[in-house]
């Protein structure tokens, strides 16, 4: 018997020991979670950024869609919307009293929420005035504070610029006699030069537009002129809304 379990024993191939070298390391979650985390971050910036435009796009189509209609409406035919290529395509549709009646409703609620915003204005103003007034006072003092101390950092960084400004054309001078004259004349030559370009840039500038542009239509006169009737207009425009306003206020 002992034979015979030394032969099975011989004849038994003896196991490969497995290095540490030869298992592959598992992957790491959290760079497979950082990298969710960043494609995540990507999508989301990419679709805002996809949506922004669209948005602000939809608003001016609707908005030139709007001016279009309203030009055409008050202009072309003086106020009557059926007559207006929209208005006889929603006539022939049948949905034109329902658009009309949205309309009226729409003119009506609008005109009722404007004028109370212009009674209630005035009131919310009045209570945040006088919430944000400390908070404003605080603001206006740390930036006058902030103000002084970097005037006060400037006036010493001047002061000690000037100061070793000596020292330093001294020390230039120990190694390079006559260096620093040299370089004293070229910065107050650059320094001059700069001031006087700019004074002419400027002097050429203001002779530009007097000689140039604030002549003949554009002339100090005629755009007084301008502001006058500007403001005329603005002021009957203002006052044809609030009576549209006031009218569409009290419909009931």
């Amino acid at each position: 018997m002992a034979s015979t379990n030394k032969q099975t024993k011989n004849k038994q191939k003896p196991q490969q020991q497995v290095s540490k070298k030869d298992i592959p390391n598992p992957p790491k979650m959290t760079d497979q979670k950082k990298q969710n985390k960043k494609q995540k971050k990507a999508c989301d910036g990419s679709s805002k950024s996809s949506c922004c435009p669209w948005f602000f796009g939809s608003l001016i189509l609707f908005g030139v869609i709007a001016g279009l209609i309203t030009y055409e409406t008050n202009v072309l035919y003086g106020g009557k919307f059926e007559e207006t290529a929209v208005g006889r395509v929603l006539k022939q549709m049948g949905a034109l009293p329902h658009v009309e009646h949205a309309w009226f409703t729409s003119l009506k609620y609008s005109a009722r929420g404007y004028k109370w915003t212009e009674e209630n204005a005035p009131i919310a103003y009045g209570k945040s005035k006088t919430f944000l007034e400390p908070y404003g006072e605080f603001a206006k003092d740390l930036g006058i504070t902030i103000l002084n101390t970097g005037k006060k950092g400037y006036e010493c960084t001047k002061d000690f610029v000037y100061e070793k400004i000596p020292v330093v054309l001294n020390f230039i001078d120990s190694y390079a006699p006559g260096m620093g004259d040299k370089i004293s004349e070229v910065t107050s030559t650059t320094i001059k030069g700069f001031c006087s370009i700019t004074c002419n840039t400027w002097r050429h500038f203001v002779d530009f537009f007097k000689t140039k542009v604030f002549v003949g239509n554009f002339s100090p006169e005629n755009l007084g002129k301008m502001m006058n009737t500007t403001s005329q207009r603005a002021l009957g425009y203002y006052s044809w809304f609030h009576e549209k306003v006031d009218f569409y206020a009290k419909v009931e």
